[in-house]
């Protein structure tokens, strides 16, 4: 009978070590095959478009340049239309570009305001960015790093279990075959 109990025992740790590096295989398996979080490839246009727009200086914005256009278009055509009529004069001249300069300086002042107001976009986007960032990192990186301590704690707790139980099953054989044959002794 102890000797049975010996290889129920032996037989134990060998089915446990057994599930434990099929378990483990299984486990690798899953990792190699996990899906990645690769993020919004549609934010991240958005973000290179938006960047680019915010960055580029006011007085290079295509709203400031027609402006611009505009504003020595109409210089031109009041000195034209002055020259003509034969009214040039040195105060005519001076309203007229002063009247280009206003209109230069109304045309940056709005060019500057698109240009907040392009800032604002970018910084909710960055905003956006940060925050798929963190649920990137949380689920590529610290779920799976939770994942494997977790199950590295529960396999080294049922490791030890089974082991456990097999040196006790075979302690307690050892146990049975010592007494039986010290009874065998005593009678024979």
């Amino acid at each position: 009978m102890g000797g049975i109990s010996l290889g129920m025992g032996a037989a134990q740790m060998i089915v446990g070590a057994a599930q434990k590096k099929k378990a483990e295989r299984e486990k690798a398996a899953a990792e190699a095959n996990r899906p990645q979080f690769a993020g919004s490839s549609e934010l991240d246009k958005l973000y290179k478009t938006e960047e680019a727009a915010a960055m580029t200086p006011a007085q290079q914005t295509a709203q400031y340049k027609l402006g611009e256009q505009q504003t020595q278009r109409n210089l031109a055509t009041g000195l034209g239309a002055a020259s003509a009529s034969g009214g040039l004069s040195q105060g005519l001249v001076n309203k007229l570009v002063q009247g280009s300069n206003d209109s230069s300086m109304r045309n940056l002042v709005a060019s500057q305001n698109l240009k907040e107001q392009r800032m604002g976009r970018f910084g909710n986007i960055v905003g956006q960015k940060a925050a798929e960032g963190r649920f990137k990192f949380q689920t590529n990186q610290m779920q799976p790093w939770e994942m494997k301590y977790s199950d590295a704690i529960a396999k080294g707790v049922a490791g030890s279990s089974t082991m456990q139980s097999g040196f006790q099953n075979a302690i307690g054989a050892v146990g049975s075959i010592g007494t039986g044959l010290a009874s065998k002794k005593a009678t024979g």
